[in-house]
């Protein structure tokens, strides 16, 4: 907004003072400046990641918040892709999210005081095959290592050492072509398996608290508020 000379000022939050100029120079031109869609995108980008990766971080999600699978155990995963592939030394919680998303099959999310790993709740399905769900929380775990970068006018969310580290896996190629399968043509039946097993477990939900619930009574003292009186 304009000071009192009718100048513009721009006002930030304070992890922008050690911003670098990439990110600094995005900021300036999204706020001050006119640019077509996509260019805005490109410097948004830029100025939210860079906020993310520098502000204070949420809290770690509670224990008992994290869902680990029904047919899939997340812990028991990346308790083996930890051993197996970082020698043990990552120190991250898992858990399942409570949205869908036919092409974010998982995301790397900054915590305190330990980051996350939500994965798509499409995956925990008996179809999903072991193999595949290892080796997308190993590449969600290569966040870890090699976060993303500035450069330029873009951040970069998967820098050539960490596409170089990616490759390395021996299930990389075949991934790749099982991902596209589930995002076409097994993404309606995977959809519609996990919107009758969320809603299972509403009305199972619902039958636990009306069986819990203590029955209304009546003036007579009795458990029903029907019927006739003796």
């Amino acid at each position: 907004r304009p000071d009192r000379k009718g100048r513009p000022v721009l006002r930030a939050h304070q992890c922008f003072r050690e911003a670098p100029d990439t990110v600094a120079n995005a900021a300036i031109r999204l706020y001050l400046t006119r640019a077509r869609p996509a260019q805005r995108r490109k410097w948004s980008h830029v100025v939210t990641l860079f906020h993310q990766d520098t502000a204070t971080p949420p809290e770690t999600v509670k224990k008992e918040a994290l869902v680990t699978g029904h047919h899939h155990d997340l812990r028991a995963v990346i308790d083996r892709v930890n051993e197996r592939w970082f020698d043990d030394e990552l120190d991250l919680d898992i858990t399942f999210g409570d949205r869908v998303a036919r092409r974010l099959m998982g995301r790397h999310e900054r915590r305190s005081p330990k980051n996350l790993i939500v994965i798509n709740p499409l995956l925990d399905h008996e179809w999903v095959t072991a193999w595949y769900l290892e080796f997308l929380v190993f590449h969600e775990c290569l966040h870890e290592v090699f976060p993303p970068r500035p450069s330029g006018q873009r951040m970069i969310l998967h820098p050539p050492e960490f596409r170089a580290r990616e490759r390395t896996h021996p299930d990389f190629e075949r991934a790749r072509k099982y991902e596209r399968w589930l995002t076409g043509t097994a993404w309606p039946r995977l959809k519609n398996a996990y919107l009758d097993r969320t809603r299972n477990a509403a009305a199972a939900r619902t039958a636990a608290m009306t069986t819990t619930t203590s029955p209304r009574r009546n003036r007579f003292g009795t458990g029903s508020t029907g019927g006739s009186v003796p």
